[in-house]
């Protein structure tokens, strides 16, 4: 589809988390949230040929939550891929593995709204870079969190931890839905794991365990 939407899911997406992972059973990112169920204005299911899906079709991905895949990440910025890791996971405890994996990656990004209540998103740090004053750490999110470009965006993490956007290294590809941001820092904190998986076009009967995480906006 148009903006780089590949992967629709079933999960309840709040307003407040487009930007946020998607995860499989072993806590791998495997894509980015991006818009809910049921959208109420516009029209997001048109393909990239400007084709339009059948009625069908488009009842069956209205009931669906879509996200970008990470080989979106891969086609943009293949430098800062970090190799999947073996599936070790077992079937049980698998919510509370990936509950543990998401509270370290998942971020907030805000957006400066001088006398009123910050605008809110939500990201996820996919890559860091050491340097000689810190670690530079790179969040993707969705590009309509970052919308207005004059604006100061700050990326909040999860110990709480608030950090200044560098405008510097702020970049919202053309024809996707997705930006890259980074801050620095001189705390560790520990980027995704990518998830490697076959994507069929067309195919809506695969199924495979999902999660999505992300900071709702009244949370």
């Amino acid at each position: 589809l148009k903006q780089g939407y590949q992967v629709g899911y079933t999960n309840n997406v709040q307003q407040g988390m487009s930007g946020g992972p998607i995860l499989n059973e072993a806590g791998e990112v495997v894509g980015f949230n991006g818009h809910q169920k049921n959208p109420t204005f516009g029209n997001p299911f048109v393909f990239i040929n400007g084709g339009q899906p059948s009625e069908r079709e488009r009842q069956a991905m209205m009931a669906l939550s879509w996200g970008v895949p990470v080989a979106v990440l891969a086609e943009k910025a293949p430098d800062l891929l970090k190799p999947a890791l073996p599936l070790v996971a077992s079937i049980k405890g698998i919510p509370q593995a990936v509950y543990q994996k998401a509270t370290g990656f998942t971020v907030r990004v805000e957006g400066e709204k001088p006398d009123l209540a910050p605008e809110q998103g939500s990201g996820v740090i996919v890559a860091k870079r050491p340097g000689q004053w810190g670690t530079d750490y790179f969040v993707l999110t969705a590009a309509h969190v970052l919308h207005d470009t004059n604006r100061r965006y700050s990326v909040v993490t999860g110990d709480g931890e608030r950090y200044e956007v560098d405008r510097n290294q702020f970049a919202v590809p053309p024809a996707y839905d997705v930006a890259l941001v980074s801050f620095r820092s001189r705390k560790d904190y520990t980027p995704v794991t990518l998830a490697t998986y076959a994507l069929t076009p067309g195919d809506f009967s695969s199924t495979v365990w999902a999660f999505v995480a992300g900071w709702p906006a009244d949370a």
